[in-house]
């Protein structure tokens, strides 16, 4: 079979013969064979094979250079990370107090007004049914979640059973503390639905109603503002206190009529009830707890009413926080936060407060919407409405968007066909 290939080469090739015997150069066979190639063809053939080479060096260049702006953004970004988060946690470790003085707040509170501050610097008044920047979801998913990586370390001791070389030993192993360990995601969850809520508004169409009152006269606008205001007796703080106990000690409880007959026309006042109620009801459990027979105001109560009395307390403040969600914390509620010495529950309470917070502000605007459509939709519905809720009460409880005269509202949503 090699031969028949020799001869085939002898073939194709008559000088072969020659060069074996030496008679003939290579040199001599390729000038011969290529002396009627033009030059002009080969420096072009060479020059395509160079362009060809550079534009393969300048790609390959590209994505190098490319690949290496990539890689210093990564690594200096992680850079700013790793010094923002050296800054937030040694802020935290000092107490806010940067100077070192000592006179830092404790760390509960430290982390409690972290996660205040960065939910009130990302979100502040959400005045638009709109997603959320995305450099500020960005900014919030990332410093959250350094915040919460303090409660992987919050853990408690539990017991265990070990099998070590056929010995069962019962030991005392680390665990997330049960509370942090329930709560966490739940919230977690929470905060991701919120955001997808607010997900959903995107794409959505933006009208304006215009203002009822722009054709009415300056007095008829006071006279309108004047009629429409809601009389209610001044009471001073003694007298207040009055009004509150003889409403809360009668036998036939109604705290829906109590409510009604509180002056909630601000959302001061509705803060000064709640302090009052729950000063009264922190009373009622230091006299059972000391087993005093005597009430504050002087009269003799026994601790079934004392009990009693602190039920139907709870109740107003149960349907207080439910009817104003978004009205500021009580006097208590600011003591408790401040004198908190457990991170756990610090992180927990605010991050729940913050998220229900940002719940009520989406509801609100939600609300405010459909208020103002049916409005809009409707003007003499309310007209008629307006009576019978003064017939039912002595002092009707209006909403806050009732109280303000109604005025132009942007808002960005679809208007209903």
């Amino acid at each position: 079979m090699e031969e028949d290939h020799l001869d085939a080469m002898e073939e194709s090739c008559p000088e072969l013969e020659a060069i074996y015997a030496g008679e003939l150069r290579i040199y001599d066979v390729f000038r011969a064979r290529f002396r009627d190639f033009d030059a002009y063809d080969f420096a072009y053939g060479i020059e395509s094979l160079m362009e060809y080479f550079r534009n393969s060096i300048l790609r390959f260049c590209k994505f190098y250079l490319i690949f290496c702006v990539f890689l210093v953004e990564f690594w200096f970004g992680e850079l700013v990370d790793m010094e923002m988060m050296k800054e937030r946690f040694a802020k935290l470790l000092l107490g806010e107090d940067m100077s070192g003085g000592g006179k830092g707040v404790s760390s509960a509170l430290a982390l409690s007004n972290a996660i205040t501050n960065l939910a009130a610097s990302v979100f502040g008044e959400i005045s638009r049914l709109e997603p959320m920047p995305p450099d500020g979801k960005a900014r919030w998913r990332k410093e959250i979640d350094w915040l919460l990586s303090v409660t992987d370390h919050i853990v408690e001791f539990v017991p265990s059973k070990q099998n070590t070389n056929g010995i069962i030993m019962e030991i005392m192993v680390t665990r997330q503390r049960s509370d942090v360990h329930v709560n966490i995601p739940a919230l977690k969850k929470l905060d991701v639905m919120l955001m997808e809520c607010l997900e959903n508004f995107k794409g959505q169409n933006e009208f304006t109603y215009a203002s009822k009152d722009d054709d009415l006269s300056k007095s008829k606008k006071k006279r309108k503002k004047t009629n429409g205001g809601y009389r209610l007796q001044r009471m001073d703080a003694q007298a207040w206190d009055d009004t509150i106990y003889k409403n809360i000690t009668v036998d036939h409880f109604d705290p829906d009529y109590f409510l009604s007959a509180m002056d909630l026309t601000s959302e001061h006042k509705i803060v000064d009830l709640k302090n009052r109620i729950e000063a009264s009801v922190v009373i009622w459990r230091r006299k059972m707890t000391n087993k005093d027979g005597k009430s504050g105001w002087g009269s003799g109560v026994s601790l079934e009413k004392r009990e009693q009395f602190e039920d139907r307390a709870e109740t107003i403040l149960l349907i207080l926080k439910h009817r104003y969600p978004g009205i500021p914390q009580s006097a208590l509620d600011v003591s408790k936060i401040e004198h908190n010495r457990d991170v756990g529950h610090a992180i927990l309470e605010s991050y729940s407060r913050i998220l229900e917070s940002l719940a009520h502000k989406v509801m609100s605007r939600i609300e405010d919407v459909i208020h103002a459509d049916n409005l809009v939709q409707n003007p003499s519905g309310r007209r008629k409405a307006e009576p019978a809720k003064r017939r039912r009460a002595k002092i009707r409880e209006i909403p806050e968007r009732e109280k303000k005269s109604w005025k132009s509202l942007t808002v960005q949503t679809a208007r209903p066909q």
